[in-house]
């Protein structure tokens, strides 16, 4: 009998993953202090979301460990990276009925 190959995880299916885990993250660690509206129009690169995360805990964010860190910037690269100047558009708390409260 001969052996069966499993088939390997493509990079892309295992960022995807890891995307999936990250917007559970996002969605716990980051509304504990602002809406999601935040995160919806800043559009940042990867580097620019890692800096965003080490600010957040220098604001009192509690520490993330390093792999969950890794999968929050996936999602947030891969959902909210970098846009053109039109699609960042910046709707306001105000002007999007998505977000019903002003404080944000």
């Amino acid at each position: 009998m001969g052996l069966v190959a499993m088939p390997q995880e493509s990079e892309e299916g295992a960022r995807k993953a890891a995307a999936a885990k990250g917007k559970v993250l996002v969605q716990t660690a980051c509304t504990a202090c602002h809406s999601l509206m935040v995160i919806q129009n800043a559009n940042k690169n990867r580097e620019s979301w890692k800096k965003t995360l080490e600010k957040m805990t220098q604001q009192g964010m509690p520490k993330v460990p390093a792999a969950f860190e890794a999968s929050m910037i996936e999602f947030l690269t891969q959902n909210h990276g970098e846009k053109t100047v039109e699609a960042r558009k910046n709707r306001g708390p105000w002007g999007d009925s998505r977000n019903a409260n002003p404080l944000w």
